[in-house]
């Protein structure tokens, strides 16, 4: 594991954080899967890079924070 994938992981403890492979095996997109179904949650996300990851998975966490 990288460390953009360890430190994801630490921070976002509800997902499955991953990277996508080509079928040649090279790591290409960066990935999350809910650990659990929540309401307002999507079940997937994907981004380019691990930065754009780390914002869709702050503003999910933000969004339930609210709803709770």
């Amino acid at each position: 594991m990288t460390d953009e994938l360890a430190a994801l992981a630490a921070q976002f403890g509800g997902w499955h954080i991953w990277r996508g492979r080509s079928a040649s095996g090279l790591e290409t997109d960066w990935h999350a899967t809910g650990k659990r179904r929540r309401a307002g949650r999507r079940g997937r996300l994907a981004a380019g890079d691990a930065e754009a990851l780390r914002a869709l998975l702050a503003q999910h966490e933000a969004l339930e924070a609210v709803a709770a």
